[in-house]
């Protein structure tokens, strides 16, 4: 009885240890990947590891990176179960009301009028909260003000509607559109549906890596004066299917926030190329368009830290002034909106100013 107690005893030590180990090194693997802006891979390990923890504080910071990864993935509702879950556990910092705040208002963003205002003062009730807590910081007034006004306006709505564009949309992310010419007739975007250049999901987002692709309005018969037929946009395809020849902007890695120089004729776009322990940081490059044809895409020579992100590239003043926005030092929060001017003499950027 008593050799079968001991063996019981080191079966149980065993199992305890193993799941000890596996936990950390789950662990490390999100932290690895979290830092490395792989916040779909991320969430996946802070899962395993959070459902083997028997640490209560370590417990409470893995609740917080899971609500992090799925707010940074755009997972708005899983974000919010998180991030309540979190406060329920009593997390130090106040920042997970505000951000908690934010994923209520961006739900309320999707619902039905009657819906939406319910969630509205949800978020205006967590924003309270937060600027109880930390009344120095200003953005939880702001957003206490954008709730109001998305209340007014959704009870007191404009004539104006906003509808669905199912042709074009499909059930992946399809953001960041651009129109593509001066008359309006061809419309970019990114796309992360089936068909993209890259066949694996990303570690980022859980989704597949984003491409550009682009619709058009379908030729019509002209009608009499005075009458105005609805444009019909046609099934959106490739950028290289949309010019007919091999695809000089498609890699297997992220690619959109496509913007154009006032002829139409450069494109600048975002390309996050994915390297093995380096960060995955996103860049600006420039492609100029021939034609059908055109050159070789390359990065803009722009002075920012490589650890850092430059998205959302917006050119103006015919590509002499290029606006973006980053996470680097020196601005006012998470993310800012940037200007940079271009060194015609030198061919880089440079004035970096926010």
């Amino acid at each position: 009885m008593k050799f079968n107690s001991i063996i019981f005893f080191i079966f149980l030590a065993f199992n305890v240890t193993s799941n000890i180990f596996g936990q950390g090194r789950q662990l490390k693997k999100a932290d690895a990947a979290f830092e490395q802006y792989e916040f779909a891979k991320a969430m996946d390990y802070y899962k395993r590891a959070y459902s083997k923890s028997s640490d209560k504080v370590q417990k409470i910071s893995m609740s917080f990176r899971m609500a992090e990864c799925a707010r940074k993935i755009g997972n708005y509702r899983q974000a919010e179960s998180y991030y309540k879950r979190t406060i329920k556990m009593r997390y130090d910092d106040p920042i997970a009301i505000y951000y908690l705040g934010m994923m209520q208002r961006n739900i309320a963003s999707n619902k039905t009028p009657e819906k939406a205002v319910a969630k509205y003062k949800e978020a205006i009730k967590s924003f309270s909260q937060y600027q109880e807590k930390v009344p120095e910081d200003l953005r939880a007034q702001e957003a206490i003000e954008a709730c109001e006004l998305a209340i007014d306006w959704t009870e007191n709505p404009s004539r104006y509607s906003v509808t669905n564009m199912k042709k074009i949309n499909s059930k992946f992310d399809d953001r960041m559109p651009c129109f593509g010419d001066k008359k309006q007739t061809s419309l970019y975007f990114t796309t992360a549906r089936k068909g993209v250049n890259g066949r694996k999901l990303s570690a980022q987002t859980g989704q597949y890596f984003t491409d550009i692709w682009v619709t058009e309005i379908e030729k019509q018969k002209k009608k009499k004066k005075g009458k105005k037929s609805k444009p019909i946009w046609k099934e959106p395809v490739s950028y290289g299917d949309y010019k007919g020849v091999d695809d000089p902007i498609s890699t297997k890695f992220d690619e959109g926030a496509v913007t154009f120089d006032d002829k139409f004729k450069v494109m600048y776009f975002n390309r996050s190329i994915m390297k093995r322990r380096e960060s995955h940081s996103p860049r600006i490059y420039q492609f100029e368009q021939k034609g059908n044809d055109g050159s070789e895409a390359v990065e803009i020579n722009i002075p920012v830290d490589s650890n850092y992100m430059v998205i959302h590239p917006c050119i103006v003043e015919n590509g002499k002034v290029l606006y973006f926005v980053s996470d680097m030092p020196g601005g006012y929060g998470d993310l800012d909106i940037w200007k940079s001017e271009y060194n015609k003499r030198d061919d880089s950027w440079g004035s970096l100013k926010t």
